[in-house]
């Protein structure tokens, strides 16, 4: 790694005196010129620790990339006996008033969606081995933060549970319009942390009969042999911006039964033509107010 060199303030250092002339003072070394690449004794001597402070540098700019750059809670803060399944938190919130965690509580799921592809913008949702949870992030780009398949340790002390159409939502205080606000940026850190990639789920397919029931909302789901009846883009344009809007389309499998796939208008592949052949989409099952969709997450568009 080569140094940097010192910036001149004024005019250069006077020459050193000859050998013998009687000058007792102790000149400060020459700067070296700042293209020349051969320190000098003084910048020889500082290299090996300035070398050390950069590695050591470097080192923790390494250990606190990806998902551990989301957080700053130390690790097992959680305390003993605190950590909930997604389910037994979820049942907390039994009306639309919501419900506001006053005590030591987590939670612990691995990333199914978040913005990666513009789908799930200000929200990630995780999943654990009882169920799924969405929860509203007042941040862009949450994709560097909580990666798809890294585990997350959700901290619901202070945060609110509400419900969105009803379905449970995690943020940061009941919201009577949307059930809960989003978790502003600058809490993020004291409430997420990020542990580690443990990948996205393995699963086994379903028809979309199967996917309508409470259990599944907010879980990542996978559906073979799906065509959709329409040749169009997966969103529509508004007719006065001519900006993409958010769009539902009808699918159907071999059996003729339908699924209704949502797309968000700030998808980055929403003005693509939907695939015109069977397809496999692997989505998060979505339900407002009784009606099942699918929500395609991390642009899992699978065709033969």
């Amino acid at each position: 790694m080569k140094g940097i060199a010192a910036k001149s303030n004024g005019p250069s250092a006077p020459a050193r005196p000859a050998a013998g002339s009687g000058a007792q003072h102790t000149m400060r070394p020459a700067a070296p010129h700042p293209h020349h690449d051969r320190p000098t004794r003084t910048a020889a001597r500082l290299r090996p620790r300035r070398l050390a402070a950069r590695l050591c540098t470097l080192l923790c700019l390494l250990l606190a990339a990806g998902c551990d750059r989301a957080s700053t809670l130390p690790l097992g803060e959680v305390p003993e006996g605190s950590l909930r399944s997604i389910r037994t938190l979820k049942q907390r919130c039994t009306s639309a008033a919501g419900h506001v965690v006053a005590e030591p509580l987590a939670v612990r799921g691995v990333v199914t969606a978040n913005d990666r592809y513009g789908e799930f913008p200000h929200e990630i949702v995780i999943e654990d081995d009882t169920g799924g949870l969405r929860i509203a992030l007042d941040r862009a780009r949450l994709a560097d933060l909580f990666p798809l398949g890294s585990t997350v340790t959700v901290q619901c002390d202070g945060l609110a549970l509400g419900l969105y159409g009803g379905r449970v939502v995690l943020g940061s205080a009941p919201d009577a319009r949307y059930g809960v606000a989003r978790i502003p940026a600058d809490r993020i850190s004291r409430h997420l942390r990020c542990e580690g990639h443990a990948g996205m789920p393995e699963v086994g397919p379903l028809t979309p009969d199967a996917i309508r029931t409470p259990e599944r909302i907010d879980t990542y789901v996978r559906l073979d042999g799906l065509r959709f009846t329409e040749s169009a883009a997966w969103c529509d344009l508004d007719p006065a911006t001519l900006r993409p809007v958010a769009t539902e389309r009808t699918a159907v499998d071999a059996a003729g039964r339908r699924l209704t796939v949502r797309t968000s208008a700030s998808c980055l592949y929403a003005e693509e033509p939907l695939p015109a052949g069977p397809v496999t989409l692997c989505g998060i099952v979505d339900c407002f107010n009784g009606s099942y969709s699918l929500r395609i997450t991390a642009r899992r568009i699978l065709t033969p």
